[in-house]
């Protein structure tokens, strides 16, 4: 819904805060949860967010209370390497609402290099994270200690306890990219 202004100086489009935008994926995947459990679809489910939701924990927490959350890190500058390959709206200025760094106007951001801009980014997102790191419910992740190493601690910190097959199924889809998954029906 677009809000309009009397005012006669021009002015970008208000759709919704980032705070009511997660507040709604909040109540979808919530609603979504109990529908599935209702129908006994499942009984636990895991929900993957972006970094940039990072600034979001306190919401998430508060709509899925004593839900256990990992952070997935590595290190920036591969962050960085690996967003000007791949860009997502978030790591471009002004394609998301609420994707400028702190402090950065949106003609700043447009006069800066994507590196200077992505770089500004990633530092927000682990700020972001870093000021959770000690909530209870959350662990963090070493992206370089995938897949093997981290599969007991992220096994144990959701308190799952797969059989032999569930877990052979597992490793076998650490073989692939997510973001690049291989052609047909899964795997």
């Amino acid at each position: 819904m677009l809000k309009r202004s009397n005012n006669p100086k021009p002015r970008f489009a208000e759709l919704h805060s980032a705070h009511s935008l997660s507040q709604s994926l909040c109540r979808v995947k919530r609603d979504d949860l109990e529908a599935r459990k209702r129908d006994n679809q499942a009984k636990r489910a895991i929900i993957k967010c972006d970094s940039w939701h990072t600034q979001h924990i306190p919401l998430f927490e508060h709509t899925f209370p004593d839900v256990p959350w990992i952070f997935l890190y590595r290190d920036p500058l591969e962050v960085l390497v690996s967003n000007l390959t791949l860009r997502a709206a978030q790591t471009m200025p002004g394609v998301a609402a609420d994707n400028l760094p702190e402090g950065v106007s949106l003609i700043d951001a447009l006069h800066m290099s994507d590196e200077h801009f992505l770089a500004l980014k990633i530092a927000q997102i682990m700020q972001s994270a870093l000021r959770h790191a000690n909530r209870a419910g959350g662990l963090f992740i070493n992206y370089r200690d995938l897949p093997h190493a981290a599969f007991p601690s992220i096994l144990r910190h959701f308190a799952l306890t797969p059989n032999s097959d569930a877990l052979a199924k597992m490793r076998h889809a650490t073989q692939f990219n997510a973001k690049q998954p291989p052609p047909g029906p899964g795997c």
